[in-house]
């Protein structure tokens, strides 16, 4: 190959390699975007709105929804602190001369995973809630959801 076409290819696989971490990236803040407002916003928090939707849960099913969802929050909150500073050396080693496709590799893979396992452990904890709640109460949790709070409140048809 020539040199020219090495390098396109060098170039290409690079820039899509980093396109994939900022689409999962985009994904994993996406299906969280609910626990990612700021404290006020969190079920727990006395400043939260009124109107939100887990104030439609009963007492005990709200405080179970609290009990597993914070948690989780926060622990997807330290990932993502994590995976700030992982994105940081993922672009050390792109600007890094000579570049080192295997590291920079390893370092977008390592990102992509750490954003997979934010996925797992809110997939999990919502699972964890949908097994001990109605359907009713399981429609409420969707709405949370879908609806996070501080977004438009869903439109009647």
């Amino acid at each position: 190959m020539n040199k020219r076409l090495k390098t396109f290819l060098m170039i290409s696989v690079a820039s899509n390699a980093l396109l994939i971490g900022i689409v999962l990236g985009e994904l994993s803040y996406s299906f969280s975007s609910y626990f990612v407002q700021n404290a006020a916003t969190m079920p727990s928090s006395p400043d939260c709105c009124a109107s939100s939707p887990e104030k439609q849960l009963p007492d005990a099913k709200r405080k179970l929804f609290e009990d597993i969802m914070h948690p989780a929050w926060e622990k997807m909150q330290a990932t993502r602190a994590k995976i700030d500073n992982e994105k940081k050396k993922a672009l050390s080693l792109l600007k890094a001369e000579p570049f080192d496709e295997k590291a920079y590799r390893s370092q977008v893979q390592h990102i992509a995973d750490m954003h997979a396992q934010i996925r797992r452990d809110m997939t999990a904890a919502v699972t964890k809630l949908a097994r001990q709640f109605t359907p009713q109460e399981r429609a409420i949790l969707a709405d949370i959801i879908a609806h996070p709070p501080l977004s438009a409140p869903p439109q009647p048809r």
